[in-house]
């Protein structure tokens, strides 16, 4: 995965020491340098003692340690936690301006909803999609996984997804790999979530232990005043660009609640989809309501159309780009 192809800290630590171990050897070279050049002041000898000896070791161990360094800070590394919360800048974010890519436009109106995934029995976890738009073999980002993949999967089994990138950083990649086991074709997991940009935020936990999605706002009614953990977040832009996709066919965000500071501050042009997916949870944010409306004109005013609203409880909804 192009995420994980970074050298980690312990190599960078590495090459610091070791050049540091060779800049000493050079400066002790030189230190000899300058005594036996002294010597020659004493002596009248017209070549310094061992002088061409140490001067081709200092520039053979100087020019070594710049070859191995460089060697090194290339070596792949494949961990797919890639992001390390306790590091306050692992990554300089690279936004989508600097991969133009022209917008997919799809007509006003043309969107034929399916509902994709869920339990068989009631389809609870299902999502809405517009069948009719999505490109064969599409790419998918999910941001969002908890404990259901089945949306995932019927991404991969029913359209033929070249890709699914499943992003969710409150689950491991043991806990995802328990999950996916025999039905991990075409998915690949990272523990990362959806935000406005590089942050480690805290997440908490409800207080009722059915409930297992894990909530970015603190002080709601429900859920623990401490946070159950931190985890890093990155601005969809930025995740598409690290993994050189000009352009993805769907993303799906459940985000339980960060929706709001996403799409209330990120610039709508700039999406690298026209194809979205998104839960809201107005339910559980003071003003959640107002927010979403908020968004749904924000959506609007660049060029996007609510293709769909959950009639319920206007949760799930499904926003295309559209021609003007």
């Amino acid at each position: 995965s192009s995420l994980s192809n970074y050298c980690p800290l312990h190599c960078h630590l590495f090459i610091c020491l070791f050049c540091s171990l060779l800049c000493c050897l050079h400066l002790n070279a030189i230190h000899q340098v300058g005594n036996n050049m002294r010597f020659q002041k004493r002596t009248g000898s017209l070549i310094p003692r061992g002088c061409n000896l140490y001067l081709i070791r200092s520039a053979l161990i100087f020019l070594l340690g710049i070859i191995f360094g460089t060697l090194l800070s290339q070596f792949p590394h494949t961990d797919e936690t890639f992001l390390d919360p306790t590091d306050p800048a692992p990554i300089v974010p690279v936004h989508q301006e600097d991969q133009p890519h022209k917008p997919v436009l799809y007509k006003r109106g043309s969107c034929k909803i399916k509902m994709v995934g869920g339990r068989a029995k009631d389809g609870y976890g299902s999502w809405p999609l517009c069948a009719n738009l999505l490109p064969p073999n599409p790419l998918v980002y999910s941001f969002g996984i908890g404990v259901d993949i089945s949306f995932d999967v019927a991404m991969v089994n029913e359209f033929g997804a070249r890709d699914v990138y499943c992003y969710d950083p409150t689950i491991t990649k043991e806990t995802f790999a328990e999950m996916s086991k025999g039905k991990e074709r075409n998915l690949s997991f990272y523990q990362l979530g959806a935000g406005i940009s590089y942050d480690v935020i805290h997440f908490y936990k409800s207080t009722n232990p059915i409930i297992q999605s894990l909530v970015s706002t603190p002080g709601l009614s429900g859920y623990n005043k401490e946070p159950y953990l931190s985890a890093a977040v990155l601005d969809v832009s930025s995740i598409a660009a690290m993994n050189k996709h000009e352009w993805v066919d769907l993303i799906k965000i459940d985000g339980e609640g960060i929706e709001f500071d996403i799409f209330l501050q990120t610039d709508l042009h700039l999406l690298p989809t026209s194809h979205i997916l998104l839960e809201f949870h107005a339910r559980l944010i003071d003003g959640g309501w107002e927010k979403q409306s908020q968004i749904y004109k924000r959506f609007e005013e660049a060029g996007w159309e609510l293709a769909y609203e959950q009639p319920k409880n206007k949760e799930e909804t499904v926003f295309i780009r559209v021609a003007e």
